[in-house]
């Protein structure tokens, strides 16, 4: 049965009862690695992450939606990763041209595309760990509540550790309260964590089985310096230390690739050179690279030439980055694009689920295209769409009455670089306690069990929207058959999914007054589904 409507959210509780529930909620947080590092002039201190206080509602058939149509998506952005020729015919000529960040990440698919053909080593693998991104949209109140694509996210996918963690804070929470139960979180603990750890871990024995390395390789996260965001990436690092095949993680800053790994010129293996060790690297796993400002200098860009060239398994390779830039999603929702490419965008994928994936989709336009640059000039139209930029991950949006003005002053060439979107309309009148930390003081008030000499500073109830993301997780082996040793000719090559699957979630919820989200900023704050 569709739902059309929440339930009014949340109940009214006493100031004594919210502020017992916070504490333990803060301090759950700190025993269990929900922390941001925070640096100072004095040394590094943590925080905990911004978490609201109560699960929030959701429809359980849309949630159940979106995991289950996760491996079509999964599919779906597989097979364009999988066709050098509709990756040239969608960004080759448009996008790649007029945005200097993804026309050098184009460049260098690219010059590995044609080092590929002439490669020896005709199969290459390539790992896929995804996060699509979802809102509640009712267009009217008498329709039901469904789910519409934010955006799918193909490179450094973030919060998966966290977001386990945080589903255990309202399960705990559960037990100090009687406004909710358990029994109305999803069935089983979120598995995000332990999901992430898992496509990894069989990437890296994919790598052992294939290439029979003479040691036990390590698995390379290239992150950022300075990241505040550690503690999300390191539960994965132990995770995998922990399990009975304990796998090596090392972190490499982007900056220090070329420095510190080097690449056989026979079989391209490539190896990390760091202190006094050198270890074969069976997979490439980045939580970086995925901005200009990740790219300082030559060496950077050098750098991830290098890593892409090698016989690590990428997560993600360039294709599959490139799959992620929103121009494919736009371009989707295009009827002629879809007819002309059916094989290919269908190949693998049930008709049923096919459906069910379109059904999440909303309105989007290109803004070379005369309708989408007609829908943006005018403020009657564009209140309702929202103005993105091309390449994949949040912020920089503008929109509603901004657009016209904006878009006004762009030129031919720089209007390709957004997209147009229908804005999802959420469903108003939800609330929740969102709650965040000083950097001196975490937990943000004193002990609940002690005596507090003056009244209690009550935790506001905010409106807010709540962003649901379902984890996906795809390796990818693209073959080709040599039909002449002397040329070197090839056949077409042949891509298959040695798995494909689905497993844990991550409920963001900010304000509904911002415009923009972001944990790591401190706008949203992590949840958990309330399923109704």
């Amino acid at each position: 049965m569709s739902t059309r409507q929440l339930p009014a959210w949340p109940p009214t509780l006493p100031a004594i009862h919210l502020d017992e529930l916070r504490q333990a909620g803060a301090t759950y947080a700190l025993a269990n690695s929900l922390i941001f590092k925070l640096h100072s002039p004095t040394g590094v201190h943590g925080s905990h992450v911004p978490f609201t206080l109560l699960p929030s509602p959701f429809p359980r058939d849309q949630f159940e939606k979106a995991e289950r149509i996760q491996t079509a998506y999964n599919q779906l952005y597989m097979n364009i990763a999988s066709s050098p020729e509709l990756i040239r015919e969608v960004l080759g000529q448009s996008i790649s041209k007029v945005d200097p960040f993804v026309g050098r990440l184009y460049e260098l698919w690219e010059a590995l595309e044609k080092e590929e053909a002439e490669d020896v080593m005709d199969e290459h693998f390539s790992l896929g760990i995804f996060r699509n991104d979802f809102l509640l949209h009712q267009s009217e109140p008498s329709q039901p509540l469904a789910i519409k694509q934010v955006e799918f996210n193909t490179v450094s996918v973030s919060f998966g550790s966290l977001a386990s963690k945080v589903s255990g804070l309202h399960r705990y929470l559960a037990g100090l309260t009687t406004i909710f139960n358990r029994s109305q979180l999803p069935e089983s603990p979120n598995q995000a964590l332990q999901s992430i750890c898992k496509a990894l871990r069989m990437a890296h024995q994919h790598y052992e089985a294939v290439e029979c390395p003479d040691n036990p390789p390590v698995i390379l996260m290239i992150v950022k310096p300075n990241e505040n965001n550690i503690f999300d990436q390191s539960l994965i690092e132990f995770q995998l230390d922990s399990e009975p095949d304990s796998i090596r993680m090392i972190r490499l800053s982007c900056h220090e690739v070329l420095k510190l790994t080097t690449i056989d010129p026979v079989t391209k293996k490539i190896f990390y050179v760091g202190g006094d060790m050198k270890r074969e690297a069976s997979v490439v796993y980045y939580r970086s690279m995925y901005g200009p400002e990740d790219f300082v200098s030559e060496d950077d860009w050098k750098g991830r030439y290098q890593l892409e060239r090698s016989r690590a398994i990428n997560c993600p390779s360039l294709s599959i980055q490139l799959a992620g830039c929103k121009k494919f999603q736009q371009i989707l929702t295009v009827p002629q694009f879809l007819e002309t490419h059916r094989e290919l965008l269908r190949a693998h994928i049930e008709p049923e689920g096919w459906e069910e994936v379109r059904s999440s989709w909303t309105a989007m336009y290109s803004l070379d295209d005369p309708a989408g640059l007609q829908i943006a000039s005018n403020p009657a139209q564009a209140r309702d769409f929202v103005l993105k930029p091309q390449r994949e991950g949040g912020g920089n949006n503008m929109y509603g009455l901004a657009l016209p003005a904006f878009v006004g002053q762009l030129s031919a060439a720089e209007r390709q670089t957004y997209i147009l979107m229908s804005l999802i309309k959420t469903p108003p009148k939800v609330f929740n306690y969102l709650v965040r930390s000083s950097p001196h003081n975490p937990t943000d008030s004193t002990p609940s069990h002690a005596h507090h000499p003056k009244p209690i500073d009550p935790l506001p109830s905010t409106q807010i929207i709540s962003e649901l993301g379902i984890y996906g997780f795809s390796l990818l082996s693209r073959k080709r058959h040599k039909t002449s040793a002397l040329t070197q000719q090839s056949t077409p090559a042949v891509h298959t999914l040695l798995f494909n699957f689905q497993a844990g979630h991550i409920l963001r919820t900010k304000d509904s007054q911002s415009g923009e989200g972001g944990v790591a900023i401190g706008i949203s704050c992590l949840d958990s589904p309330l399923l109704i």
